[in-house]
């Protein structure tokens, strides 16, 4: 009897795992990888890993004690990130090509760094706008900066060693003093670094769930005629994410099908004699629940982040400000417009709302001369692009958080958290300084141009 009690108390010890967890398990305690950095933006980084310690914090009480449960910690998983706002051209497919750029670069190049990740990534481009040449640009906007701190921080380190006072306003061009990359090298990296984004172009909803089933035997194929070459050009680099843009191109498509197939089964009901029940027809719903799931498949198979972007229903005007954008006043706004199954099988780690900085109109009583006045700053925050960021529906407890350490804290400051969207990049940035991940010098132009701006700029 005793040997039986023993016995289940030693089986109710062991854990299961596949054998990839396992391999997974040995490769992140062999090479962690670290979390500080996962995408490069210092502000989505820093919420990640905000939200990540806020998990990490609760204990199930019919969870191990601490001790134990710290003894088999398990194995980290990517993130699942949602950016969503109230309609298209919000710049969430902008952050997008960030992201990509972040991913695929290297790390450095001639003693530089670029900040990159040297990884692959997989778009799944579902509206048809994904364009590589902007993406090019946008990458060669990241080198061209990280390129100009490099600079700044050579020529810094010098007159410091000289003893000479540090002027905070060099820009740092002085080409003949700094080993800056020639442009054809830039050209060569970025070429090199576009081998490794695999896009997808789904058509419907049933092609876009083949497609992400398809994803792990495609990655993982080999060619035919040897055992060590394969398909593709990454399959000796890291799988970064995988980018849905966007979860919303098939609801509408499916919810017409959805509806003709209810009208027929209801005209064929009336018709006929027979008494048996139709068949129901398949549901939006049940659609984005296996989307959903097939992500989750996909994050567990491939230890990738996915970013997954949608299109909310409506979302309510927010009071108009002089200054920049509070997100907090954010937090309920947006009303998710796809199924309710998607949010509760998806449950994305951050939910991020994304919105473009709008220009408010002449005012009534303004002469031609006033507006003729405004319209160069008019057309500057047009050019400039500036799209803000901020926590989606978070719970009450995550919310308090969030208000406390974003909006008042070191990830925004009190200016908000934005994105530039530039002819020659995207930049991210956190007050009035642009940050890593798309940054150089910030806090360009005076206050009172700032303030100028701030009249012309809508809220977002």
């Amino acid at each position: 009897m005793a040997a039986q009690v023993l016995g289940r108390r030693l089986l109710g010890e062991v854990e299961e795992a596949r054998l990839d967890e396992v391999f997974n398990s040995v490769r992140l305690f062999t090479h962690p990888e670290p979390s500080e950095a996962r995408f490069g933006i210092p502000p989505l980084d820093r919420l990640l890993r905000l939200f990540e310690q806020s998990h990490s914090r609760y204990h199930d009480p019919g969870s191990p004690p601490l001790d134990q449960a710290q003894r088999h910690r398990p194995t980290p998983t990517p993130p699942l990130i949602e950016l969503t706002s109230a309609g298209p051209g919000a710049g969430k497919t902008q952050l997008l090509y960030l992201i990509t750029a972040l991913a695929i670069l290297p790390r450095a190049y001639a003693s530089i760094d670029l900040q990159g990740k040297a990884s692959a990534i997989v778009v799944v481009d579902t509206d048809g706008h994904f364009s590589v040449s902007r993406l090019a640009t946008v990458a060669k906007g990241h080198i061209a900066r990280c390129c100009r701190r490099h600079a700044q921080q050579q020529q810094q380190q010098r007159r410091h060693h000289d003893g000479i006072e540090p002027d905070n306003n060099d820009d740092g061009d002085d080409d003949n003093r700094h080993p800056l990359i020639k442009p054809a090298a830039v050209d060569s990296i970025i070429a090199a670094a576009l081998t490794h984004v695999h896009i997808l172009q789904p058509q419907s909803q049933a092609a876009l769930l083949d497609a992400l089933r398809a994803l792990p035997t495609y990655l993982f194929s080999r060619s035919t005629t040897s055992t060590t070459t394969y398909h593709h050009s990454s399959a000796h680099r890291p799988l970064h994410s995988i980018l849905l843009d966007s979860a919303s191109a098939f609801f509408w498509p499916l919810r017409a099908a959805e509806d003709d197939a209810r009208l027929a089964n209801a005209t064929t009901t009336t018709t006929t004699t027979t008494t048996t029940t139709p068949t129901p027809p398949p549901t939006t719903a049940s659609s984005y629940t296996a989307l959903a799931r097939t992500l989750l498949t996909l994050r567990t198979q491939l230890n990738c982040a996915i970013v997954a972007t949608t299109v909310a229903s409506s979302s309510s005007a927010p009071p108009h400000s002089r200054h920049h954008v509070d997100p907090s006043s954010y937090s309920s706004n947006l009303k998710p417009l796809l199924p309710a199954t998607w949010p509760a099988t998806f449950a994305p780690s951050l939910r991020l709302g994304v919105g473009r900085a709008a220009v408010r109109g002449f005012a009534p009583a303004m002469s031609v001369a006033e507006a003729r006045r405004e319209r160069g700053l008019r057309q500057g925050v047009v050019e400039r692009g500036r799209c803000g960021v901020w926590v989606e529906g978070s719970s009450a407890t995550a919310d308090q958080l969030v208000r406390g350490y974003v909006c008042s804290g070191p990830i925004m400051g009190a200016e908000g958290w934005v994105v530039d969207v530039r002819g020659d990049g995207v930049v991210v940035v956190v007050g009035e300084e642009e940050e890593g991940g798309g940054g150089g010098s910030g806090g360009e132009g005076g206050e009172g141009e700032r303030e100028a701006e701030a009249e012309a700029e809508g809220e977002i």
